[in-house]
């Protein structure tokens, strides 16, 4: 799942993605109230829904606080198959890892809008990070951004790729690319060219990945002497003719 593109400048950021700094207290639960609310008449008529209220479906806040006990992840968990997700109450999701207290995996069902809102968070959190004052906003599209993310399906990585499809940010490093990289004894890591190595249309290396990219098929990376050595047509030593 792709996010949606925002429409977004230095000029209107700040009032967008953190004027909920500027609501009162009151204000804040009346928004909060009305989104569970919304909720629960979202997830009532879900097989999940039915299992997790074990009553009539509540309409108040009052009412779910008093019918619905405190849950666990085991609770969701039977409904909780990405690849059949037929007791959830809509269709569309991205299904990303979260890492529990005892590092076990946790597939989370993430939709459209709730992926689209959780960008903005991030990207609110990105503003305040930047700013030196009220309303100050340091970014904007276009911008790069060193990003440090584990692989999909990882919340943050999810988040690195829709960072960009949401906002127009650009990594330092292609996330695609990064997020092929492992770490161990030795980095292992993949990566391809739009093209070749070299910007000489008479040298071999000129276009000798056009196919590949075509294919999206990686190579891997020479990170280490021995491997360079290995791949090497040719070797020279500086200051020796």
């Amino acid at each position: 799942m792709k996010a949606d593109r925002a429409q977004w400048d230095r000029a209107t950021a700040w009032r967008r993605y953190c004027g909920f700094l500027d609501i009162s207290m009151d204000t804040f639960m009346e928004i909060q109230t009305h989104l569970l609310t919304e909720q629960l008449d979202l997830i009532g008529g879900s097989r999940l829904g039915r299992r997790i209220m074990r009553t009539e479906r509540p309409t108040t806040v009052e009412e779910f606080r008093s019918a619905v006990p405190l849950t666990t992840y085991g609770d969701y968990l039977p409904f909780l198959d990405h690849e059949n997700p037929t007791g959830l109450p809509e269709g569309e999701y991205s299904w990303v890892h979260t890492t529990g207290a005892r590092a076990g995996h946790k597939w989370v069902p993430y939709t459209r809008r709730a992926y689209n809102r959780f960008l903005d968070n991030t990207m609110a959190a990105f503003i305040l990070a930047g700013a030196k004052h009220k309303g100050d906003v340091v970014i904007q599209p276009g911008d790069v951004v060193m990003f440090n993310m584990p692989p999909r399906p990882y919340l943050s990585g999810m988040a690195t790729f829709g960072m960009q499809e949401r906002f127009g940010f650009r990594g330092v490093t292609d996330p695609a690319e990064v997020e092929m990289m492992e770490f161990g004894d030795k980095v292992r890591a993949k990566t391809l060219l739009a093209g070749g190595q070299s910007g000489d249309p008479d040298s071999p290396h000129f276009d000798d990945q056009v196919q590949r990219y075509v294919d999206r098929e990686f190579k891997d990376v020479a990170y280490y002497r021995d491997d360079v050595e290995q791949r090497a047509t040719r070797t020279y030593h500086p200051g020796v003719f």
